[in-house]
């Protein structure tokens, strides 16, 4: 397949027309004739994904988070961004990113969040289409979701307000969802999973009564990785999972 082909295969899973308007998911660098025969998939595309991509001799890069994100106005040596760009155009090496039209996609970055969790009934949580609700087998008390919580995402420790009440129902959305806090209590959510909480998230959950975890931006949205590889196995190439992408954030 070519880079264009790759982009039309994620295209038709999580078309990017159903992105938040902020973002910039899609083929975001290279040529979209060129053959690929060796993808690297990551969430993040770092320069350590970048020049590992080099090194394994990838021809692309699929990742969720896109580069660049926001404008860029000036392309100097020496610039973080510039020379991830420059290293990813000399290389030849094409990036492609879905974002948060993955997020939202059937099957995608918030489906894959809670069924990893355990849910059953998965269903979206409110009209956006962005976020995912679902059950617990079982109550449990909000402790013990929370431990669940951290070792089903392998996540290197969570932030929490454990709620007034035994957790059945729960919301969950991959990385920077908090302003949906409120939406969840409306909805009747005993807890609520995601990331990049701030304080008042926090103290607004204890006030509510309900159970909110902040998991790690990293963990709540790496459980989609497996199924953008398994996506993009009809393609042909060989499909490598990235060895360097990590969180950037080190837990004492």
């Amino acid at each position: 397949m070519t880079v264009q082909e790759i982009f039309e295969l994620l295209n038709a899973f999580a078309p990017v027309e159903r992105a938040e308007e902020y973002d910039n998911p899609g083929l975001l660098v290279g040529d979209g004739g060129a053959e690929v025969r060796r993808i690297l998939v990551a969430l993040d595309p770092s320069m350590r994904v970048v020049e590992e991509a080099r090194e394994r001799g990838a021809d692309i890069i699929v990742t969720h988070h896109p580069f660049p994100f926001t404008g860029m106005k000036r392309f100097v040596c020496g610039d973080p961004a510039a020379d991830k760009l420059s290293l990813l155009l000399k290389s030849g090496i094409s990036l492609i990113a879905m974002h948060t039209n993955l997020d939202r996609a059937a099957g995608g970055v918030n489906d894959a969040l809670a069924e990893t969790l355990g849910l059953n009934g998965i269903a979206p949580a409110e009209e956006s289409g962005l976020i995912r609700k679902g059950e617990l087998g079982e109550s449990i008390a909000p402790e013990e979701f929370c431990r669940e919580v951290k070792a089903k995402l392998c996540a290197p420790g969570v932030r929490a307000v454990c709620g007034s009440r035994p957790i059945r129902r729960v919301w969950v959305g991959g990385g920077s969802c908090s302003e949906f806090l409120a939406a969840a209590v409306r909805g009747g959510a005993d807890a609520f999973v995601t990331a990049d909480c701030r304080h008042h998230a926090f103290l607004d959950a204890e006030e509510w009564g309900i159970t909110l975890v902040d998991a790690g931006h990293f963990a709540t949205e790496a459980v989609v990785l497996p199924r953008l590889r398994k996506l993009l196995a009809p393609s042909g190439a060989e499909i490598l999972a990235s060895e360097s992408d990590r969180d950037p954030v080190i837990h004492f």
